[in-house]
């Protein structure tokens, strides 16, 4: 989970912040043109520490724990289980292969 708090929240923060910064009924073509306050992840991530304080960074940091933890829990469980779904597979086949002795 460390990954979810030192990288991932902060760059969400930076995403959501670059992405709200603009009406989502505006023209994407007019982007360009309009004065962006927030213009790329770092930039955006200095501005933030300058004018809220690093906190600011780790708004969000609970649900993204959570995302996270659940993503490593799939991620792992299906991991386990395609593994030993492989192996079982590859026994049977040597087992086939050379009469059931194996």
């Amino acid at each position: 989970l460390t990954e979810a708090i030192m990288i991932v929240t902060p760059a969400e923060v930076c995403k959501i912040r670059m992405q709200s910064q603009y009406h989502s009924l505006i023209d994407p073509s007019q982007k360009p043109q309009m004065n962006a306050k927030y213009k790329n992840v770092a930039q955006t991530a200095m501005l933030i520490v300058k004018e809220e304080g690093i906190g600011a960074l780790y708004k969000g940091v609970v649900p993204t724990m959570l995302r996270q933890g659940c993503n490593q829990a799939v991620n792992f469980t299906a991991y386990n289980w395609s593994k030993k779904r492989v192996l079982a597979w590859k026994k049977q086949q040597m087992e086939e292969k050379h009469g059931g002795a194996g």
